[in-house]
């Protein structure tokens, strides 16, 4: 019983994960999430009181998977200030192309005034940025804490990836391998001139 109250929980969280995305927030009915996942309307407000209750739960649980994920990155903690870059963002993006829908519905989060879920890009990739810049800073004392403006742009460049994908879903996998290696050295280009002061060239060894 457990186990099926558990699956129908996880099916209603992927179907909204794909609505949302596709739709908007206020572009879908909890009666539309209902249709398509099959299910009473009843069980989406047993499950999560209400839609904006719906989204809140959808974004913590990646919220979680996320920070669970990034807790078990293997992060190098010897090399080059753009090899451990380009670790961390490779880490970012492929996580971004993994889970393109939440992202969206962060995007679309991002882009109000107040948020309903009270979580937008910033707040969902400040985990992954503190690691990073842990990492770095740990091993090359030349490089200062990033300033508010810096940490905004930084972050922007890695999840601007979501909407990257958009222009390229018709390409095959072999192009889109190569847009995402080109878009990861680019970017990790861009944030350690960002972080570097001075001519930090430093290797860990």
């Amino acid at each position: 019983m457990e186990e099926e109250k558990g699956n129908i929980k996880e099916r209603i969280l992927a179907i909204t994960a794909r609505l949302f995305a596709e739709k908007g927030y206020d572009g879908i009915s909890t009666d539309e999430i209902a249709r398509e996942a099959k299910i009473n309307k009843s069980m989406i407000y047993y499950y999560f009181s209400s839609k904006e209750g719906l989204l809140i739960s959808l974004i913590q649980q990646n919220i979680n998977i996320f920070e669970e994920s990034m807790n078990n990155a293997d992060i190098p903690k010897q090399g080059t200030i753009r090899s451990i870059i380009e670790s961390i963002i490779s880490f970012a993006i492929e996580y971004i192309s993994q889970n393109r829908n939440i992202m969206l519905i962060l995007l679309q989060e991002t882009m109000l005034k107040v948020p309903k879920s009270k979580i937008d890009i910033i707040n969902f990739i400040t985990p992954i940025w503190e690691k990073f810049e842990s990492s770095i800073r740990q091993n090359f004392s030349d490089i200062q804490e990033a300033s508010l403006v810096d940490k905004h742009i930084c972050i922007s460049l890695i999840f601007n990836y979501v909407l990257m994908l958009s222009r390229i879903d018709n390409l095959d996998e072999a192009a889109v391998q190569m847009v995402k290696e080109l878009y990861i050295n680019r970017v990790s280009r861009i944030i350690e001139l960002i972080l570097s002061s001075g001519n930090v060239k430093g290797t860990i060894s």
